[in-house]
């Protein structure tokens, strides 16, 4: 697994990290990305300090922790538990679509916020990814944000 992250935070000395956060692990063959909640700054609440910077290092706990093959859904129910955050909750969702795949080589998956979705049409990632898939992956990241 070939991985490149990029992370431009806003321009404010409360939020000097951003909200969003995220992590790699090449040799787990996981990743994940957790989007934080800027209106929670109106509030006086940094969503990043409160909860997507402490969800994503107990994620990785959670996921060290385990035998392969690695289970997301419990890495991610256990890293929710230890990550008291102000203001989250827990929903029972019945009905929700879930999706597996097999990842071949070669197979490309862009993670992202809404920082980059909101920006980023599909068609531009794909677009980008053709034109300059030899770039490395950190430099391609930068890309769609730039």
């Amino acid at each position: 697994m070939s991985s490149g992250s990029f992370y431009i935070p806003r321009d404010n000395p409360l939020r000097a990290q951003g909200e969003d956060a995220n992590f790699v692990l090449p040799r787990r063959q996981t990743f994940g990305v957790a989007d934080g909640v800027g209106s929670w700054a109106g509030k006086g609440i940094d969503s990043g300090e409160e909860y997507s910077r402490k969800l994503m290092p107990s994620t990785i706990f959670a996921i060290m922790n385990q035998k392969h093959p690695i289970n997301p859904r419990k890495a991610l129910n256990e890293a929710f538990y230890k990550t008291n955050a102000k203001g989250s909750g827990l929903y029972d969702i019945r009905l929700a679509e879930e999706i597996k795949r097999d990842v071949e080589p070669e197979d490309v998956i862009v993670a992202g916020t809404d920082g980059l979705f909101d920006n980023v049409h599909d068609g531009e990632l794909e677009e980008l990814w053709k034109a300059k898939r030899l770039e490395t992956l950190g430099v391609l990241a930068a890309r769609l944000v730039i």
